[in-house]
């Protein structure tokens, strides 16, 4: 694997019964049991989805439970050959990141209003020119690079030219960010690699997965 991969899967308007897959691993299954809300059941399947897309088109094959979940709910391949991964999900669509660096992902619909809390995202002393929701997804996507998760203040944190840094200007990640469909999505690495980013229906991933 020479290069990210960064897939997504929209499950609009699909039932949760027809986006299960016999190939789910045991970590997925327990997570979608314990969501409440059927939108988050939904939305936790499309990733699983994503990452067995990801996985047929990174690795040629694939194979069920090759991943667990670590401390604030970091993801690790069991096997470390098949490099490292990142899982997000927003609405209906699920995104993974298989990458063989260190990496991480966060994905947002564009409707999602970041108003009331842009001060807490935004860098204490200001000068970012993005928007707020890109940030947001830029500087949560490198939290779950190192495993912090939001215990983390993104003010802390500063994007600029495509590289994240902490407030006394100490080069953090290389950050990718871009639009696909109606969301906003970002990638973090801890050196610049390249990345193919591939878009696909639920109905097109399960045909995959029956081939």
């Amino acid at each position: 694997m020479e290069k990210a991969r960064l897939v997504f899967v929209d499950g609009r308007g699909t039932e949760l019964k027809k986006l299960m897959h016999p190939l789910f691993s045991d970590e997925r299954l327990l997570k979608i049991t314990r969501r409440k809300a059927e939108s988050l059941r939904i939305d936790s399947a499309c990733a699983e989805l994503a990452f067995l897309a990801a996985q047929k088109i990174a690795f040629g094959g694939i194979k069920k439970n090759l991943y667990f979940y670590g401390e604030n709910d970091k993801p690790y391949f069991k096997d470390e050959k098949y490099g490292c991964l990142s899982f997000a999900h927003a609405s209906s669509v699920g995104a993974c990141l298989i990458a063989p660096v260190r990496c991480g992902c966060d994905i947002e619909d564009k409707n999602r209003d970041v108003g009331k809390i842009e001060a807490k995202i935004r860098f204490f002393k200001g000068g970012e020119e993005e928007n707020a929701l890109t940030l947001w997804c830029a500087k949560e996507s490198y939290v779950k690079l190192t495993g912090e998760g939001l215990s983390k203040p993104f003010s802390e944190l500063f994007l600029k030219n495509s590289f994240l840094f902490d407030r006394d200007e100490t080069e953090l990640a290389r950050v990718k960010t871009g639009e696909i469909g109606r969301i906003v999505w970002a990638a973090s690495f801890v050196e610049e690699i390249d990345m193919a980013v591939t878009l696909l229906t639920a109905e097109k991933v399960m045909s995959m997965l029956s081939d």
